[in-house]
């Protein structure tokens, strides 16, 4: 019985996809398709030939087409333990095509694969844009080194990819404080039905709005002042219902800030939800927006394009005891410390950097702006005296390359600056995301919580997949060391993308430690991207994940993959939680 194949045309925030009828094995379901990392509809499934390949959803976007595969029968698996899967597609409606291919075979997130089992994600890349597809696709195996193609093939099915438009970064000189519960407005109140909205849109001195007409999204640093009870707060664009993602993680009494980047709704709003148990003041500064391409002026296209590091350089140590109280230093972050030249060149216009203070005598914050350039805006808080903590984000920079950071607490403070990428007129643009969890080691594939002793305490290391236990105990000299990949759940990340925008919480820890990042294939750096100084603390940080390839001979690469090396006193291990905003490309 032939297939009776249905065809949508679907718009969803400028990206259009064009689907017809799924057909796989069986009848009455439904297959989800997604544009832009979000739901849009579910492609029909018609009755087909009896297939051992099922297509739970697909996804059409950018030059490449990604299918959501189920459970492989047990008979279909390799000895290696997993399937393997070939596609074929037709470019003239089916009139021919084209031989059986290897897919590029990605991770399965845990989100995904409720119940475990053998499937797989097929990725296409290197499609045109605009033009529709056939595709087919049928699991595969090995054997005695040849792929045998096994069982019925999915009926066709048309996709049609369409380009993504990026966007690159306008600092701005002075951060723009958007948000200020304390003046205004009130405690923002517990639960998703109270998040408080902020206009970005909103005009300051001289009628300039915070973001401009058109801006995509803004990068924030988040405050959280003297809650009453812990807790987090989650930032997502206006027209969003909900994410499960956090941005900010505070104890009780704590000020604490997080910096990161947040997709804004087309209002140019987005939305701050409060999920402690008490009402909690809150102060947003926006420090940069990102701009389309095609509506950035010459001078914002020529400046604000992205270049992540293969290692975060450390530009500026003031060493102990630190800078005094209402002191501030200028220094340039072309340089690195270890007399490594030129690692951000003359002509750009912004730094990515990550700037950590230990051992302050009590509670402030740190601000660093331009040089030259006056703010009243913090970019690190803190409270507890003796703590070690981190937060990373975007600044501008002088003419030539110099930035100031202030110490605005009442005592004497270490202060050391890490530069992770810079911007300028070349490099990558970047492609927001609502938030979308990465991946959770607090969690079992299906859900299920994890106990906090998990297997790390036993001493088992994890593999680096979406379903990996607790990070093992590390010492301050011999880290644990894990893989993940930096790609969203819906895997709307492409192989091309050199960064992911990215926050990691670090919770459940069991004793002081620090946790550094790197791109996988890279020798662990010196510098951390998370600290904590006891156990029981929660830590987060938004930061840019610069990524490296995974490479098995004989079975391809996968890109889009970051180390973690754990550092902690003597036998604690921790639980790490990775959410996405967006990535370069």
């Amino acid at each position: 019985m032939s297939a009776v194949r249905r065809v949508r045309l679907i718009v969803v925030t400028g990206v259009t996809v064009l689907l017809a009828a799924l057909s796989i094995g069986g009848s009455g379901q439904l297959a989800p398709a997604y544009a832009n990392g979000l739901p849009v509809a579910s492609a029909d499934v018609s009755p087909a030939a009896a297939s051992t390949t099922t297509v739970e959803s697909v996804i059409a976007d950018d030059g490449r087409v990604v299918l959501l595969l189920g459970e492989a029968p047990s008979s279909m698996t390799s000895a290696m333990g997993f399937p393997m899967y070939q596609y074929a597609t037709s470019g003239d409606d089916g009139a021919t095509w084209s031989a059986w291919q290897q897919t590029s075979r990605l991770p399965r997130p845990a989100t995904r694969d409720p119940q475990g089992g053998m499937h797989g994600a097929v990725a296409i890349d290197g499609l045109a844009n605009g033009t529709p597809y056939q595709v087919m696709v049928r699991w595969g195996e090995y054997v005695l080194g040849e792929m045998v193609l096994r069982g019925e093939p999915t009926a066709p099915f048309s996709v049609t990819p369409v380009a993504r438009e990026g966007s690159v970064f306008v600092p701005l000189a002075t951060p723009l404080r958007a948000v200020d519960t304390r003046v205004g407005g009130g405690k923002i109140a517990s639960g998703a039905a109270a998040a408080r909205v902020v206009d970005l849109s909103a005009t300051q001195v001289g009628a300039t709005p915070i973001l401009p007409a058109g801006a995509v999204a803004a990068a924030y640093n988040l405050t959280a002042v003297t809650p009453a009870q812990p807790g987090h707060f989650r930032i997502m664009p206006d027209d969003v219902a909900s994410v499960e993602s956090s941005s900010l993680n505070f104890a009780a009494g704590q000020s604490i800030a997080n910096a990161a980047v947040v997709k804004v709704a087309p209002n140019r709003k987005v939305r701050i939800d409060n999920r402690a148990a008490a009402p909690v003041d809150a102060v947003l500064d926006v420090v940069g927006y990102f701009m389309p391409v095609s509506k950035a002026t010459v001078a914002q296209k020529s400046a604000g394009l992205f270049s992540g590091l293969a290692k975060p350089a450390r530009v500026y140590d003031s060493g102990n005891p630190g800078i005094k109280a209402g002191g501030e230093v200028t220094f340039s972050v072309r340089d690195e410390l270890n007399g490594a030249l030129g690692i951000v060149p003359p002509g750009a216009t912004g730094v990515a950097y990550n700037a950590t203070i230990a051992a302050p005598l009590g509670g402030g914050n740190l601000s660093i702006a331009p040089a030259g350039q006056p703010t009243s805006s913090s970019a690190l808080n803190w409270s507890v005296p003796g703590d070690k903590i981190a937060n990373a984000s975007f600044v501008a920079v002088s003419a030539d390359g110099r930035i100031t950071v202030r110490n605005n607490s009442g005592g004497t403070v270490r202060i050391i600056i890490d530069v992770t990428g810079y911007f300028s007129g070349t490099g990558q643009s970047f492609y927001p995301l609502s938030p979308t969890r990465l991946f959770d080691t607090r969690t079992f594939c299906d859900g299920a919580a994890r106990p906090s002793s998990g297997p790390a305490s036993a001493g088992v290391e994890p593999q680096g997949g979406e379903c990996d236990g607790t990070i093992r105990a590390g010492t301050s000299d011999q880290p644990s060391r894990v893989r993940k990949w930096m790609r969203d759940d819906l895997y709307f990340t492409p192989p091309t993308a050199t960064a992911a925008m990215v926050n990691l919480t670090a919770t459940r820890v069991t004793g002081a430690g620090h946790l550094r990042m790197f791109p996988f294939g890279q020798q662990v750096p010196a510098s951390s991207i998370l600290n904590w100084t006891s156990a029981g603390q929660t830590r987060a940080n938004g930061t840019v994940a610069t990524v490296g390839t995974y490479s098995v001979p004989g079975f391809g690469s996968t890109p889009g993959l970051v180390e973690f090396a754990h550092y902690s006193s003597f036998y604690a291990p921790m639980d790490l939680v990775a959410d996405t905003y967006g990535y370069f490309n």
